[in-house]
This record gives C-alpha cells, sequence and structure tokens, in this order.
C-alpha cells in the first residue's frame, strides 16, 4: 500500500485482519488513521494528519494541490523528487473527505 503522509510518500506492507467478523478493508484503515483512495481494494491511502494539514494549507495560504503534492514530493526525496512515482488526485479524496466531517484529531478551535 502507499501511503502518503505529511513525512511523504511511503511503500508499506499491509496485512488486513481476515477474521470472520473483521471490518472491510477500508475501515480497517480508517481505524488505522488513513483515508483509503478506493473501498474496494485499498491500494494507496492519505493518512488524516496530512489531509488536515493540506486543508490548513489550501485554506490559510491559498495552496493548490498540485503545489501541496510537489512539496511531499520534495520530503519524499530532497534530492530527486521528480522520482517519487506516486499519481494520484488529492482533490478528489479531500472533497469526499469533507462529506465524512471533521477528521479525528483536528481541533476546531484553533
Amino acid at each position: 500500500v502507499v501511503v502518503v503522509d505529511t513525512s511523504g510518500v511511503h511503500v508499506m506492507s499491509v496485512r488486513f485482519c481476515q477474521c470472520p467478523d473483521s471490518p472491510s478493508h477500508d475501515k480497517q484503515m480508517f481505524g488505522m488513521g488513513m483515508f483509503p483512495v478506493s473501498f474496494t481494494q485499498p491500494k494507496t491511502a492519505f493518512t488524516f494528519a496530512l489531509l488536515n494539514n493540506f486543508t490548513l494549507d489550501n485554506l490559510e495560504c491559498g495552496t493548490s494541490a498540485m503545489n501541496y503534492y510537489s512539496k511531499i514530493r520534495h520530503v519524499t526525496s530532497s534530492t530527486f523528487p521528480h522520482m517519487v512515482q506516486v499519481s494520484f488526485d488529492i482533490t478528489t479524496t479531500e472533497r469526499c473527505s469533507d462529506n465524512l466531517g471533521p477528521l479525528p484529531g483536528v481541533d476546531e478551535g484553533s
């Protein structure tokens, strides 16, 4: 699974619980603090911390999704940011997450 976080883009092995009464994979990812790009077979996910940070950057600084992604690529590899080969539409994911209400860990008062 490709996990996009404020610390960069990471490829991680994820083992989902396969117990008979376990939640679906997407719900397990929500429980881990990640927003999956696909609800049927999640292969990429954004951490809630990243989505919160993007929202703040976008609202306060007017940062576009493309510029924010460029920043994440530089955080991942400051020497070769062009080698970070992840393609996604953060604006679609952000719009979708808006319908879920506030993300966990967000202090609405600050």
